[in-house]
């Protein structure tokens, strides 16, 4: 008797462990909010090296949009390591009207939001609305006041699907996705980052 009880306790310990959170998340989503590094930020030998490859580079040294591509060429430095603590992404829309054309940006390798900070998420339109947890809403507003002047980019998956720039600090706990090609875009994505929570 003591054993059967002890069993069926343990059994409830390992089910109640495995459920803990109520969360079972979506692991295949990967989101984070990166700090984007400007041309000028970078060494002269990352620019030049770029520009070996199919690459039309930008010339605005305070752009963070280093240059690029069409959709069809690879991401130089792909699954390098090619400068430490840097992240070479390309933006996931087309910024021409023949959808041929992709902006290559620069971040920093770490999010400094990722998706545990997000309680959820709402499509409005076009755009993809952010609600943070209190500890997301705190990393969000001191991101914001660091940030002012600079764009950050929304990375999912390992492409960037915004880039706002940051006007002032935000400290409501909301973020926008914003400029994603239709509603049915807006809609899939929310429905998707919400099942990674």
């Amino acid at each position: 008797m003591k054993t059967t009880n002890l069993v069926t306790l343990l059994m409830l310990f390992v089910l109640f462990s495995c459920n803990a959170g109520g969360k079972s998340g979506n692991p295949s989503l990967r989101f984070g909010i990166h700090e984007m590094v400007r041309i000028s930020e970078l060494p002269a030998f990352v620019m030049d090296s770029l520009k070996t490859a199919a690459f039309r580079p930008e010339h605005d040294q305070q752009s963070s949009v280093l240059g690029y591509l069409t959709k069809n060429d690879p991401l130089p430095f792909d699954g390098l390591n090619f400068m430490e603590g840097i992240r070479f992404l390309k933006v996931l829309f087309p910024v021409d009207e023949e959808g041929q054309y992709q902006a290559i940006v620069a971040v920093k390798q770490e999010p400094v939001l990722n998706l545990s900070d997000v309680r959820e998420t709402k499509s409005r339109g076009q755009n993809v609305e952010i609600y943070f947890t209190l500890e997301g809403a705190r990393k969000w507003a001191e991101m914001t006041e660091g940030n002012m002047g600079r764009n950050v980019a929304f990375v999912i998956d390992d492409h960037v699907y915004s880039m706002p720039l940051i006007n002032g600090v935000i400290k409501s706990g909301v973020a926008m996705i914003s400029g994603l090609p239709d509603e049915l875009t807006a809609r899939e994505l929310s429905e998707r980052m919400n099942e990674g929570l």
